[in-house]
């Protein structure tokens, strides 16, 4: 056995090392950070990826010299292949490297060092303690002025820690794998065992991560038999990326395994005092048991934004959530595809999304939890959140979530369904039909619209048809007077039956005007504060002004949707639609709810020959409107318009105009017809109609149709 004692901690940067013991003539590495240049030779036992590049070769000799020397391993006798090299300083002799070349005939002095945990006196066997060997390695690697950053890599082995690893700018921490088998108890590869009560791995800088190792909370129960301390330690978590009062972006971690963090969660991505997490990217990772799997945290006035997941599997026992992503600081825009989260149960849901400002993306993942108990869906978004993504599969249970605020949320199971907000448009007369000028030609009204002068002065038109730009949907100009200073409002004037189902709504109107921010759009946020969108550009060119979100509660008065014009305008094709939807301008559809009509509505009309069998005439579900066809001078009796049961008869309230361009024919009043004071309608000159409406198909008795109107 060989003991090599370390100089004092001075001479190198203040960092603690240990006097470390090499087995068999195998020493350790230690580095060597005297502010002058670095002489090394190379070693060939270090797992290395390539080897580094190396300066001009300098002179090495056999023979002893005061600056640098080789020796040969093992006795004068017996002379292998292999050297050491020692560099003396201050009198003493330091280890420099494992070995020299086989020939020793010259030292290199290399342009960076290949970075390894055992230079550093880590040993891997699973017993000793490690934590201050891989601390020495990572500050090692951060903090050589001239090679700040780098890789330090991990051979095969369980390195076993009882302090936080603090990983910082430009360091990254690569194994050797983990092993076959993600779920056996004992690991190959590499292992970070980590026995202690706080996260075993902070990430705390740019450009840092892990790759290629396992990131394990060391067993509690000692099923070994062996006692180690941690049957009582559960650990606050597996890694975080902490963001603590700055910016900690492009953090990457790839194929880690986060094992039995039954304590907290795996992985916790963290920003604290005005700090900020984002651009990290994290692929292919595999949580295997833990409290919470994902957890991205924001505090009010930091973000955890627009990190992106990519691959990997949450399996196991999981406690609360396999993803748990919350405010209130945003904390929005972080991507997960192709990612599976599948804990067998979850007490708050595999998937929770909590915050105003919160939201995630989910693409092509998949969700099962066998076991789940149905009261607890598999996905809460809390009704703060929106503009959630998610197109992926979900089993055994459903989604729990504001569709209208997340249309984007999509599923369709046995256990439940998503819903897609109308895209109808809520603004009456968007096509600006039915415009009146007044009698001295000054002004120009247009119904459901109005325009408020405010500080500014301004009249209102209509354009030409030659500038639509949809067919039938009229452009009005706005034109300030040469006076004017200051702006007008152009809004709607019957914008008042806001749904109560629905908190957020997109809206906008089609706009042309020379003048920089000449419109701007406008409504009320859920603070009761006016939001305004980006304003017109000013190019002459039809743009679409709008803006989209929340808005206040309905019982304060909802959005109240309002354009603030500043100049000379062209205007078209207003539309505003309820949810999170974009807007579809350019048409105005009835439903099933009502509809307002400012254009031609145009009905179907059908000509039917008169009835084949007595009293008895057939009608098409071909349209409102019926011409009867020639009568050959015969007469006709008509008792019962459809009489047969079943897809022949038309629904109640359905309203029906008989056309009959010939004399000769007469409706019978009676236990079908009832008609206009109990009196047959036979006109006496061609040309004649008769509305009915249709009463009591739905009932099964009395009269089926009643006389609206009659012109003969």
């Amino acid at each position: 056995m060989v003991q090599l004692t370390v100089p004092p901690m001075s001479k190198y940067r203040n960092r603690r090392l240990k006097t470390v013991h090499a087995a068999s003539l195998s020493i350790t590495i230690i580095p060597l950070i005297l502010g002058t240049i670095i002489l090394l030779c190379p070693t060939t036992t270090l797992s290395q990826p390539l080897p580094p590049p190396r300066m001009p070769e300098y002179p090495c000799y056999d023979s002893t010299d005061e600056d640098f020397r080789c020796e040969w391993l093992g006795s004068k006798s017996k002379k292998t292949k292999e050297r050491r090299c020692r560099k003396t300083v201050d009198g003493k002799e330091l280890l420099y490297s494992d070995y020299c070349p086989q020939t020793c005939s010259t030292c290199n002095r290399w342009s960076y060092d290949s970075i390894h945990v055992s230079s550093f006196g880590a040993v891997g066997d699973g017993f000793t303690d490690d934590s201050v060997a891989i601390q020495a390695a990572l500050d090692y690697a951060f903090n050589d002025d001239s090679k700040s950053g780098g890789i330090v890599h991990f051979g095969r082995g369980v390195y076993r820690t009882f302090e936080p690893l603090v990983v910082q700018d430009g360091v990254r921490l690569v194994g050797e794998g983990y092993g076959g088998s993600p779920l056996a108890i004992r690991f190959g590869g590499t292992v970070i065992a980590y026995c202690g009560a706080e996260y075993a791995v902070r990430v705390t800088g740019h450009n840092a991560g892990l790759e290629r190792l396992a990131v394990y909370d060391w067993p509690y129960h000692d099923s070994d038999g062996v006692k180690d301390g941690c049957q009582d330690i559960k650990a606050k978590g597996g890694v975080v990326v902490d963001a603590v009062g700055r910016l900690v972006e492009s953090v990457v971690l790839r194929d880690v395994l986060f094992y039995y963090f039954m304590g907290g969660a795996a992985l916790t991505l963290r920003a604290t005092q005005a700090g900020g997490v984002a651009f990290g990217s994290y692929y292919d990772l595999r949580i295997r048991h833990a409290k919470l799997g994902i957890h991205l945290m924001a505090e009010e006035f930091s973000f955890v934004n627009a990190n992106s997941f990519h691959g990997g599997a949450v399996t196991g026992a999981m406690t609360d959530s396999g993803l748990l992503a919350e405010g209130p600081g945003p904390c929005n825009g972080n991507r997960f595809d192709n990612m599976a989260i599948e804990p067998s149960k979850t007490l708050d849901g595999h998937v929770v999304v909590r915050g105003y400002k919160t939201n995630v993306v989910m693409s092509k993942c998949r969700l099962e939890g066998t076991e789940q108990n149905e009261a607890i869906p598999m996905v809460h978004i809390y009704d703060g959140s929106y503009g959630n993504f998610f197109d992926g599969m979900v089993g055994h249970q459903a989604i729990r979530a504001d569709f209208n605020r997340n249309p984007d949320v999509r599923f369709l199971t046995y256990k439940g369904t998503s819903v897609q907000p109308t895209s109808n448009n809520a603004f009456h007369n968007a096509a600006f039909h039915a415009a009146a000028i007044s009698p001295d030609g000054t002004t120009t009204s247009v119904p459901k619209w109005t325009l408020e002068e405010g500080p500014g002065s301004a009249s209102l038109s209509i354009a030409p048809s030659s500038e639509q730009i949809y067919p039938n949907h009229k452009v009005l100009q706005i034109t300030f007077s040469s006076s004017s200073s200051g702006h007008v409002k152009f809004l709607p004037t019957d914008f008042v039956d806001v749904p109560t189902v629905h908190s957020t709504c997109s809206f906008g109107i089609y706009a042309r005007t020379s003048t920089p921010r000449g419109i701007v759009a406008t409504m009320f946020s859920p603070g009761g504060g006016m939001v305004s969108s980006t304003g017109h550009s000013g190019s002459g060119e039809w743009e679409f002004i709008g803006s989209a979100g929340p808005f206040r509660p309905v019982s304060d008065g909802g959005p109240r949707p309002v354009f603030y014009v500043y100049g000379d305008v062209e205007l078209s094709a207003p539309f505003l639609s309820y949810g999170t939807v974009a807007p579809a301008p350019g048409f105005e559809p009835l439903s099933s709810t009502g509809g307002s009509m400012t254009g031609t509505l145009t009905m179907g009309m059908v000509t039917v020959p008169p009835p084949v069998v007595q009293y008895l005439w057939e009608l098409p579900h071909e349209g409102n409107i019926f011409e009867m066809g020639g009568l050959d001078g015969e007469s006709v009796m008509i008792m019962r318009i459809n009489g047969a049961s079943g897809s022949k008869r038309f629904p109640n309230g359905t309203v029906i105009t008989i056309l009959l361009p010939e004399v000769g024919v007469t409706f019978r009043n009676g236990g079908y017809l009832l008609l206009k004071g109990n009196a047959n309608f036979s006109p006496t000159l061609p040309n004649s109609s008769i509305t009915l409406v249709n009463v009591g198909s739905d009932i099964g008795y009395g009269p089926s149709w009643r006389e609206i109107s009659r012109n003969d």
